[in-house]
């Protein structure tokens, strides 16, 4: 399949894979891990479109894209339709619509990705409702995110960090979720991963996959 480009072109911050597809805005350190993970028969949910669109309809079984930027829906939807043949950005306004755009799709999502402008907590909350058990939780910029503002069922979840190689202040994160209980425990029972084996060469065979 050929590689596809949106209007605006990707930045130096953006991997390119050796077909030419340009890669999500997420650390380097993430993408790393990203890659060896099979999502073929992945039912994904995203929030903010771009280049990541591209990436992950390329790859999963169904996307479900919500976009409120209208400079963005016509030209990832127009590489969608030549890519695929499909539409998978729906607009939306910020704010709670924003999560409520979703609704019209029904059912369980095997991963939700949160990477868009405005308030992602809203998002983050109504995507663990979404999500199958064992299901995959993405966050980008978690950085940006105070911990107030995170549902306290995360804390019950093994959480991942991936800070960006020079850069460590800038992470993406993701949780695994197994356990949806809202009250938060003490902080002893927190499930934090604290080193990052992704520092190292790492192969596919060393990566788990959710």
């Amino acid at each position: 399949m050929a590689p596809m480009l949106l209007k605006y072109g990707p930045n130096e911050w953006q991997y390119r894979e050796d077909s030419g597809f340009v890669m999500p805005w997420y650390t380097d350190r993430f993408l790393r891990r990203l890659i060896n993970w099979d999502v073929s028969a992945w039912r994904v949910l995203e929030f903010g479109a771009g280049y990541s669109t591209i990436w992950w309809a390329s790859r999963c079984a169904e996307l479900l894209t919500i976009e409120h930027d209208p400079d963005w829906i016509e030209p990832v939807n127009r590489v969608l339709r030549e890519m695929c043949a499909v539409e998978c950005v729906r607009a939306s306004e910020a704010g709670a619509n924003f999560c409520n755009a979703a609704d019209a799709w029904g059912g369980e999502f095997d991963c939700v990705i949160v990477d868009g402008p405005g308030p992602r907590a809203p998002c983050i909350r109504y995507g663990i409702g979404r999500l199958r058990d064992g299901g995959v939780l993405i966050v980008d910029n978690t950085e940006d995110i105070r911990p107030d503002e995170l549902p306290g069922c995360l804390r019950f979840n093994e959480r991942r960090d991936f800070p960006m190689t020079n850069h460590p202040r800038c992470m993406t994160s993701y949780w695994i979720i197994t356990e949806r209980r809202s009250e938060i425990p003490p902080p002893e029972q927190w499930r934090v991963l604290q080193d990052h084996p992704e520092e190292l060469v790492m192969h596919a065979e060393d990566v788990e996959k959710p």
